[in-house]
């Protein structure tokens, strides 16, 4: 954890941000997610951790595809 402000930040994305960021609620979807953005990740105990540092140099560096039904 680092100090900003008087708010204690973390130094990965907790779950519930990377569902967020991702879109989807599986890990597995959220692995598949980002795999295809390109956005570097480790995978622990089979869900993907996602340093902060990652998302907070590139913001717009996850473009997500939309998914028309047919």
């Amino acid at each position: 954890f680092t100090r900003c402000g008087d708010t204690a930040v973390s130094t990965w994305l907790s779950d519930k941000e990377v569902a967020r960021l991702t879109r989807k609620k599986r890990p597995t979807a959220q692995i598949r997610v980002l795999e295809e953005s390109r956005i570097q990740f480790r995978v622990v105990d089979g869900r993907p951790i996602v340093p902060r540092s990652e998302i907070d140099q590139n913001p717009a560096s996850y473009q997500p595809k939309l998914r028309l039904a047919r």
